[in-house]
């Protein structure tokens, strides 16, 4: 296969006499390489286009011309083709992301007339924010940044460009998000102001095993090993009777249970509804989730559009077994007289239960594992995030060891003295 890229003067062409040839990849269909060819009014020009173009190929770098594409098309076949097999919640993302792209550079724009500079004004113009207070947060800003630069990843793989518009755009520095950490102290008091054993087996189960949202509602009976005191979270595929569930990072991963979680969950066992195959489902939640899995699962729609106030098709997601989780913890945070600067999620319980193992010295692998991290760096963050309490009493024990130090040396003075 020829690699050479040659300079050649066309005698014909006055304005634009100096040629830059090279040929492109094998073609089955002529049996033959593809040609190209760029025209320069001056040689100098093209010896330079020449040169980076030869180093370029001797990189292995594309030897074709990309094709061009719309940008819509480019989406469908982005989303068909690489998002496939990701969860619901992760597509919507990417699709949205796609969406105000092609809607910032026109409907009939082609992927080739995403330039670098149109990527960095894309990515400025999501940071904008609006008078009345509204608008993209640096946390949303990096993850439309994330999501393009992946797909435009895909496009250079697939042959449309020959380099990410969006490589060299830095993500915006962004404060860390304040949470409330639920100390061991406060969750004693928290777990007795709970108004059943369903919801004393939630609390422990989402204080103790660090467990997701999705995985603490789609827990079933059967995944828990009273025995052993291991739970399991797995992938399962939609049935005809029961929605899917995707475990985050993983196809499975175990939940170590504590004793005391062992226990209030064989307590709420004996309690737990009939017919029921969800440990902190109640049978009326149950009923809906049915009702409203049968008509997904049909391809009706089932799911409320909050801006129209109707019913539409959608995709089931993890979060929807349950709702109004996050109203019932509010009521039971102001029984136990529990005052917090930030508002609590369920998502509050799995970070304390990573900050709780940090604290406490547990190793950062081990941690991962725990929490079910696909990444370390995710659990890094947790040891960045020492308590205040752990900080003064490092200080303290810094500041005894220089005092005994000292100490042990005037005594060794007084003596030679």
């Amino acid at each position: 296969m020829t690699t050479k890229v040659g300079l050649y003067r066309d005698q014909r062409n006055k304005r634009r006499p100096w040629v830059v040839r090279w040929f492109g990849e094998y073609d089955p269909s002529t049996d033959a390489q593809r040609h190209y060819s760029k025209s320069f009014a001056r040689k100098r020009q093209a010896e330079v286009f020449r040169a980076a173009r030869q180093a370029q190929l001797d990189r292995g770098g594309i030897r074709d011309v990309p094709r061009d594409i719309l940008v819509e098309e480019f989406m469908r076949r982005f989303t068909e083709h690489r998002l496939q097999h990701r969860r619901p919640a992760t597509r919507a993302t990417y699709r949205l992301s796609l969406e105000q792209l092609c809607e910032f550079v026109g409907h009939g724009a082609g992927i080739r007339s995403v330039t670098s500079e149109v990527a960095d004004a894309f990515i400025a113009s999501r940071t904008r924010v609006a008078r009345g207070g509204t608008g993209y947060s640096p946390w949303s800003r990096n993850q439309h940044l994330r999501n393009v630069k992946a797909a435009f990843n895909a496009a250079v793989e697939w042959g449309y460009l020959s380099h990410n518009p969006f490589k060299n755009v830095r993500p915006q520095r962004c404060r860390p998000r304040q949470w409330h950490h639920l100390t061991p102290h406060d969750f004693a008091r928290l777990l007795g102001a709970g108004d059943d054993r369903r919801w004393r087996a939630f609390y422990l189960l989402a204080y103790t095993t660090g467990a997701r949202f999705g995985e603490l509602f789609n827990l079933t009976w059967v995944d828990i090993d009273f025995e052993r005191g291991v739970g399991t979270v797995h992938d399962r595929a939609g049935t005809k009777l029961t929605p899917p569930f995707r475990v985050k990072d993983y196809e499975a991963r175990s939940l170590r249970l504590p004793g005391q979680t062992v226990e209030a969950l064989l307590a709420w066992q004996g309690e737990a509804p009939d017919g029921v195959p969800y440990i902190l489902l109640t049978e009326a939640r149950w009923r809906i989730v049915q009702a409203k899995w049968t008509l997904c699962h049909g391809g009706k729609p089932w799911k409320r559009n909050h801006q129209t106030d109707e019913l539409v098709r959608g995709e089931w997601e993890n979060r929807h077994m349950v709702n109004n989780v996050r109203r019932d913890i509010r009521v039971h945070l102001d029984r136990a007289g529990i005052k917090t600067e930030v508002p609590m999620t369920i998502h509050t319980f799995r970070k304390s239960f990573g900050q709780n193992h940090a604290d406490a010295g547990t190793p950062m692998h081990v941690l991962q594992k725990l929490m079910g991290h696909a990444s370390i760096t995710t659990t890094r963050d947790f040891y960045l995030q020492t308590a205040d309490a752990n900080e003064r009493e490092a200080a303290a024990r810094y500041e005894a060891i220089l005092k005994t130090a000292s100490d042990e040396t005037c005594v060794g003075l007084l003596n030679a003295g």
